[in-house]
């Protein structure tokens, strides 16, 4: 079934080349002169000078949001871009937390920590084997740092599959029923 489309509209394409009539979403600048119907429809929202160019919208490694509001989320306006594919995670970014390390209140036995825990030794042998003693004791905060490895750029990205957008460049004008 052929249906006509509307101008401006876009869709989904799975081919890797725009039908006729069609343009791919990737942020091209068009000509008013030669588009000039598409123009009244989208103005300069996606770019160009509005004199004698426009821009396509470009959906390039972008996922398409409805422009507007929902509950519980900000505004988003017509060609509104947004978003980010990796984080850097810092300090700032993590929630406050501890971590339990404890001592062994007794002489240390190995200068090996390995499944050992640390002692109260100010010798060589700061580790007492095992970890059965029933004396521990929680260390001072100053002997363990929150600080860890900063500036760790994380992904971010959904998973996905590549796809064409498309978007009419003629068809039927879609009258405003507002």
């Amino acid at each position: 079934m052929d249906v006509e489309a509307y101008i401006g509209e876009i869709r989904m394409f799975a081919g890797n080349y725009a039908p006729e009539g069609w343009a791919f979403c990737n942020g091209q600048i068009m000509s008013i002169s030669s588009n000039d119907i598409l123009f009244t429809l989208l103005g300069t929202t996606y770019g160009g000078d509005g004199v004698s160019t426009f821009a396509l919208p470009d959906l390039q490694g972008r996922v398409p949001v409805h422009n507007g509001t929902g509950v519980g989320l900000n505004p988003i306006a017509l060609g509104e871009a947004g978003g980010v594919t990796s984080v850097s995670i810092t300090t700032a970014n993590v929630p406050p937390h501890t971590h339990l390390v404890n001592a062994a209140n007794e002489a240390g036995t190995t200068s090996t920590p390995g499944s050992n825990l640390i002692s109260n030794s100010a010798g060589r042998a700061v580790y007492v084997q095992g970890s059965s003693s029933p004396d521990l004791s929680a260390m001072s905060s100053q002997s363990v740092s929150p600080a860890g490895v900063t500036n760790i750029n994380e992904s971010i990205m959904q998973p996905y599959r590549a796809i064409s957008f498309i978007i009419a460049l003629t068809g039927v004008f879609p009258t405003n029923n507002s």
